[in-house]
This record gives structure tokens, C-alpha cells and sequence, in this order.
């Protein structure tokens, strides 16, 4: 009888520090960004970085290589708004999430003209290359001078 309630105690205590990792997990995620306040009249591209509540490390991973692709490829192009990198939890965002078609993590490129959504594109070969620090960056800066090149911007 001894032995059924520490085996009991034992599965409580894992329980509780699971559902505690997992609390901490969501209080640590940090805010997630919305779009822009206004796309303006200029042509931008929006990079958004989507991801769960909980993320595991290569979660973290891939929005940190995305954070410094995009910070360091495009920096003028950030300082004068042509570039926007936006982080944003998709099960928060359920609208974006709906609108990319997105169920799990991943990168999204958006090119805005007027103030209105012209396309976006998917960067699931990103997750791909999460190993490849080069191929990475190759997929990440490509689809974002494609769009920028694309407005003229």
C-alpha cells in the first residue's frame, strides 16, 4: 500500500510540473506582435515569423535565424518601413492563420501595395533548411528581395 502511494505521489508531482513547464511556457513566449497599425500608401513587404503557444527549441530557432536574416539582409529597407518583420502566436491570430493557411509554425512573406495585401507566400522549405544556416538565408532573403523587387522598392 506503501509503494501504490508514493507511485501515486510520484505521477501527481510529474503532473503538476508538466502543466506548470507548460504555463511558464505560455507566459514566456512574450507578446505577440499584430500586423501593422496601417499598411501605407508605400509598397512593403511584411515578414511575419507564426508560432505556437508552447514552442520547441527549433521553434525558437527558426524565429531567431529569421529575426537575423531579415535584420541584417534588409536593414534600410526595416529603418524606412519598406521591411516589416512581425512575430505573432497563430492560434491568437486566428484570422492571419485562416488567411495563410497556416497550422503550425512557419514563415509567411506578404507583399502590401496601397495599403492592401497583394500576395504572400509560404516559406515551408524554411523549416527545411533550420540545419542549414546558408540555405536558410538563401530562402528567406530570396523571397523577400523577389517581393521587394517586385514593387520597385
Amino acid at each position: 500500500m506503501s509503494s501504490l502511494k508514493k507511485t501515486i505521489a510520484r505521477a501527481l508531482l510529474c503532473f503538476a510540473l508538466i502543466s506548470l513547464g507548460f504555463a511558464l511556457g505560455r507566459m514566456t513566449a512574450g507578446p505577440a506582435q499584430a500586423e501593422p497599425a496601417a499598411f501605407g500608401d508605400a509598397a512593403q513587404v511584411v515578414v511575419y515569423y507564426f508560432h505556437a503557444p508552447v514552442r520547441c527549441a527549433t521553434c525558437n530557432k527558426v524565429e531567431a535565424m529569421t529575426k537575423e536574416v531579415v535584420q541584417s539582409a534588409f536593414a534600410p529597407q526595416l529603418r524606412d518601413g519598406r521591411v516589416v518583420l512581425l512575430v505573432a502566436d497563430y492560434q491568437e491570430r486566428e484570422d492571419l492563420a485562416k488567411r495563410y493557411d497556416i497550422a503550425s509554425s512557419g514563415i509567411v512573406v506578404v507583399r502590401v501595395r496601397g495599403g492592401a495585401e497583394v500576395e504572400f507566400t509560404r516559406l515551408d522549405e524554411a523549416w527545411f533548411a533550420a540545419e542549414e544556416p546558408l540555405k536558410f538565408r538563401q530562402c528567406v532573403t530570396n523571397a523577400v528581395a523577389r517581393r521587394l523587387e517586385r514593387e520597385g522598392a
